[in-house]
C-alpha cells in the first residue's frame, strides 16, 4: 500500500517540479543534472523539450536512455557539451553529493544560454524537521551528502559564478518523506503516524518562517 501511494505522490511531484521549473520559458534544450533513471527528463520530453541527462550511475544511465529515449552523458563525456547549449538546467537533490562545487557551477554557467535558468533543490538544515530530529535527520545522509547549504550560502556561491538569484519555493512532500526515514532511523513505533504529524507540523511552521524541509532555488545566468 505504501509503495503504491509513494509512486503516485512521486509522479504527481514530478509534474509539479516540471511546471514550476519551466514556467515562463519557451521550449528549448533541458539538461537534468543527476538525472537518475530519467523520469523527470522523460516527462519534460513529452512536454516538448529537447532533453538530455547527466548521470554517473551506469545502470541508471542505461535505463534512462532505453526507457525515455534521451541522450544521457556520463561525467567523463561532458567535454562535448557546447557553451550556451541549454535553456534550462535542473539539479534535484544532486549538488550535495558532488565533491567539487565550484567546478560544477563553472560548468553550469558555461552550458547555460544567455539568461538561461538553473533550478537547484536542496535539503534545508534550518528546517523544523532538521532541528527536531537533530542527528537522526535523514537528510544529513552521511557520508553520501558531502555538503549542506543554508539559503544564504547557496545563493552566495551561485552568484560568485555569475548566476542571479530569483526566488525559492518549497518541496512540501519532502517533509513527510524525510520524517518517515528519520523515524525509521530512530527505531520509532508507529513511524508513519509520527512522520505524518511531524511532516505536517514542519510545513505549517515553514509557512511563516520560509524554512521548508527542502527548498528549490531558481537562478538565471547573468549576461
Amino acid at each position: 500500500m505504501f509503495e503504491i501511494l509513494y509512486d503516485r505522490v512521486r509522479w504527481f511531484n514530478l509534474r509539479v517540479k516540471f511546471s514550476q521549473s519551466a514556467k515562463g520559458l519557451q521550449k528549448g534544450k533541458l539538461l537534468d543534472y543527476g538525472c537518475g533513471r530519467g523520469d523527470f527528463a522523460g516527462l519534460a520530453s513529452k512536454r516538448g523539450w529537447e532533453c538530455y541527462g547527466l548521470e554517473q550511475d551506469d545502470e541508471a544511465r542505461t535505463f534512462a536512455k532505453q526507457r525515455h529515449k534521451i541522450t544521457v552523458f556520463a561525467p567523463g563525456e561532458t567535454d562535448g557539451i557546447q557553451a550556451g547549449s541549454f535553456r534550462l538546467i535542473t539539479m534535484f537533490h544532486v549538488l550535495e553529493h558532488l565533491p567539487d562545487v565550484d567546478t560544477t557551477f563553472k560548468n553550469i554557467h558555461n552550458w547555460l544560454e544567455p539568461t538561461g535558468r538553473l533550478i537547484i533543490a536542496l535539503p534545508n538544515p534550518d528546517s523544523y524537521d532538521a532541528c527536531h530530529y537533530e542527528k537522526y535527520w535523514a537528510a544529513w545522509d552521511v557520508p553520501r551528502h558531502l555538503h549542506h547549504f543554508r539559503s544564504e550560502v547557496i545563493i552566495r556561491v551561485a552568484e560568485k559564478h555569475g548566476l542571479i538569484f530569483e526566488k525559492t519555493y518549497p518541496m512540501y512532500w519532502d517533509a513527510f518523506f524525510v520524517a518517515a526515514l528519520s523515524e525509521q532511523y530512530k527505531g520509532s513505533r508507529n513511524k508513519w503516524i509520527r512522520a505524518a504529524s511531524l511532516g505536517l507540523k514542519s510545513n505549517i511552521r515553514a509557512l511563516f518562517s520560509g524554512q521548508f524541509s527542502s527548498l528549490i532555488y531558481q537562478f538565471r545566468k547573468s549576461l
